[in-house]
C-alpha cells in the first residue's frame, strides 16, 4: 500500500483539525490526540483529503492482514471521517462488524476474591487500604481509569461517588454499596496520605519518585493507576485483570442483577446507547457459555457410557473378542484361499481398527482358477475382509456363515489378548 498517493499530514493540517474538534466538542483532549495520530498513520497509505473508496478498502484489507481488530480500524476511519467533514466532504467507509476479542476479558468474582486475599497479606496497612479502596472503586463504579484518577476526597457523597467524565460526556453520581462508601470514608480519614501539594484533593495518593532520590506524595495519574491495577492483579495470580476488565465486571454484574439498559448506560457514563451495546454482547456470551452445564445432566450419561465402551478392550460388534484376535481370525480363515495384504489393526484414538482392504491389495493364490471364477473369489475374500473390518469398527456388517463359523472356532481356541502397546 505504500505505493498509493501520500500527501502527508502537516502541522498546519494538525492545528486546523484540533481546532475543529474542540469547537464542535467532538472528542476529549486525549481522544483528539489519538485522532491526530490516526491521521498521521493513515497518511502513509492514502491521501487524507478526499480519499477514494479504493484507498479506504485497501487500508481495511491491509489492517486486517496485519491483525488489527475492527475497533482499531473503526477508530482510524472515524478520525478520517471527521477530518473530511471539516473540509466539507462526506466520506464512504465500510461498516465493520462488532466483535468480541480475547482482550475483552471480564473480571470475575473469583478474580476479585483472589485479589482481595492478596491485598490482605500486604504488611503496610496504609498501602493495603489504598489498594483495597482502588479495586473497590473500580469494580463497583465501572468508571474509566481516567475518571477514577480524577476522584477527589469531596466526591464521596452519601448516595454514591461523583464522577467527572473523562470523555465529552456528562458528569454523574454513581451509586455504590453503602459498605463501599463506608470503607472509602474510613480510608480517607485514617489512611490517606497528605499530598506534598496541599491543594491537591486527590482521593488516591501515594509516594512517587521523581528521580535522584527525590520523592513526593501525590495523586495517581491515569497511567500510573492503570499500571498499578495490572501489576497488583498479576501479583495476585490474575494476569488477565486490568482496569477495563473491572469496568466490564461492573456492567455485566448489573445486567445479571436485572438492571435495565438505561440504568447501565448511565452507570457507565455513555452518552450514546451504542456504546453500551458491546457490554450487552459480553453478558450474552458469558451466559451462553453456561448452556453446556444446563445440558450436562442429559448428555453426561451417554458420553460416560461411550467412554466406558471405548476403553473396555472389546471390539464393537464382536463381544468377547478384541480386534487383535479378530485380525488373526480373518487371516487364518482365508489364508488357504488367498493372500490379503492388509494393514495391522490400528486405532488412531483408542487402539485398534482394521483398515478397509482395497481390491488391488487382494491377490488370489496361484492356481488353475478360471478368469470369471477368479474374480468371484477375489470379490468374496474382499467382502470378508471389509465386513470384518467394519465389525471391528462397530458398523454392523454381518460376515458370511462360513466365516462366522471360522470366527467361532477362533474364539474357542484364542488365548488371552496380548497387551496393547
Amino acid at each position: 500500500m505504500t505505493d498509493s498517493q501520500n500527501t502527508g499530514f502537516t502541522d498546519e493540517m494538525k492545528e486546523r483539525f484540533l481546532d475543529y474538534l474542540e469547537v464542535n466538542d467532538i472528542y476529549s483532549e486525549e481522544s483528539s490526540k489519538r485522532a491526530v495520530n490516526s491521521l498521521r498513520y493513515l497518511s502513509q497509505f492514502m491521501p487524507i483529503e478526499s480519499p477514494s473508496k479504493e484507498d479506504v478498502e485497501k487500508y481495511v484489507r491491509f489492517a486486517r492482514r496485519k491483525g488489527n481488530i475492527n475497533k482499531t480500524i473503526e477508530n482510524h476511519l472515524a478520525a478520517l471521517i471527521h477530518y473530511n467533514r471539516m473540509i466539507g466532504v462526506e466520506l464512504w467507509t465500510p461498516k465493520l462488524r462488532k466483535e468480541l476479542t480475547e482482550q475483552q476479558y471480564v473480571a470475575t468474582k473469583e478474580d476479585l476474591e483472589k485479589i482481595f486475599r492478596y491485598i490482605s497479606t500486604i504488611p503496610s496497612r496504609e498501602y493495603s487500604y489504598l489498594l483495597r479502596a482502588i479495586f473497590l472503586t473500580a469494580a463497583s463504579t465501572g468508571a474509566r481509569i481516567g475518571e477514577i484518577a480524577r476522584i477527589n476526597v469531596d466526591d464521596l457523597r452519601d448516595d454514591g461517588i461523583y464522577i467527572r467524565a473523562e470523555k465529552r460526556e456528562k458528569n454523574r453520581i454513581v451509586g455504590v454499596a453503602p459498605e463501599v462508601l463506608e470503607f472509602l470514608d474510613d480510608y480517607k480519614n485514617r489512611y490517606r496520605l497528605t499530598p506534598t501539594d496541599r491543594t491537591d484533593k486527590g482521593l488516591f495518593v501515594w509516594y512517587h519518585r521523581l528521580g535522584k532520590g527525590h520523592t513526593v506524595t501525590m495523586r495517581y495519574t491515569k497511567d500510573s493507576l492503570r499500571n498499578l491495577i495490572r501489576e497488583r492483579a498479576r501479583d495476585a495470580g490474575c494476569s488477565n485483570v486490568n482496569s477495563h476488565s473491572l469496568r466490564r465486571f461492573a456492567a455485566t454484574e448489573l445486567f445479571r442483577s436485572g438492571a435495565d439498559f438505561r440504568r447501565v448506560q448511565f452507570h457507565l457514563g455513555h452518552a450514546d446507547p451504542k456504546s453500551t451495546m458491546p457490554y450487552v454482547l459480553l453478558i450474552d456470551e458469558l451466559e451462553a457459555r453456561k448452556n453446556g452445564e444446563l445440558l450436562r445432566p442429559f448428555f453426561r450419561r451417554f458420553a460416560e457410557e461411550g467412554m466406558r465402551s471405548g476403553h473396555n478392550g472389546q471390539a464393537a460388534g464382536s463381544p468377547g473378542m478384541d480386534s487383535h484376535q479378530l485380525g488373526k481370525a480373518v487371516k487364518s480363515c482365508v489364508e488357504n484361499e488367498s493372500k490379503i495384504h492388509a494393514s495391522e489393526f490400528f486405532d488412531e484414538k483408542n487402539g485398534y481398527f482394521t483398515k478397509i482392504v482395497n481390491a488391488e491389495n487382494v491377490t488370489v493364490t496361484q492356481s488353475n482358477v478360471p478368469g470369471k471364477k477368479k474374480t468371484k473369489e477375489v470379490n468374496r475374500m474382499r467382502g470378508h475382509a471389509i465386513s470384518e473390518a467394519n465389525i471391528a469398527r462397530g458398523e454392523g456388517f454381518e460376515p458370511s456363515l462360513s466365516l462366522r463359523n471360522s470366527l467361532a472356532g477362533c474364539r474357542r481356541t484364542a488365548g488371552p489378548s496380548p497387551p496393547r502397546s
